[in-house]
């Protein structure tokens, strides 16, 4: 097991399980937000800090992936990641074919409640 992979099995051994739709829509939260701050990340002109930076964003979105991929069933174990580059690009695959469309998606607003985070009731 590469040392990439005990991080991120470290990562997510506090994982607590919380109610299926709940956490789907969190995990998935948290994956787009993840997406975001790699897209958005900004060079600081520091090579070194830069490359902290992108290491910890990379990081937030493969336990962030592993979290919604285990949510949604989809076979994901962390040694995978001894690879990080094709575990994402599988992964994100998989998630694409079932229609876990990753591509141009924004997080929400704080705040906001969506589809997979507004709470549903059941009729009486």
């Amino acid at each position: 097991m590469s040392m990439y992979s005990q991080l991120l099995t470290v990562a997510l051994e506090g994982q607590t399980d919380l109610k299926e739709e709940v956490a789907a829509g969190a995990a998935m939260i948290r994956l787009i937000r993840c997406r975001q701050q790699l897209r958005s990340a900004t060079q600081v002109g520091d090579e070194d800090e830069e490359a902290v930076t992108q290491a910890r964003n990379y990081f937030a979105y493969d336990v962030a992936l592993i979290e919604l991929c285990r949510v949604v069933n989809v076979a994901c174990d962390v040694d995978e990641f001894e690879h990080p580059e094709k575990a994402r690009v599988r992964l994100e695959g998989v998630l694409a074919a079932r229609g876990v469309l990753l591509v141009g998606v924004d997080p929400p607003e704080p705040g906001q409640q969506t589809e997979m985070t507004r709470p549903s009731i059941a009729p009486r």
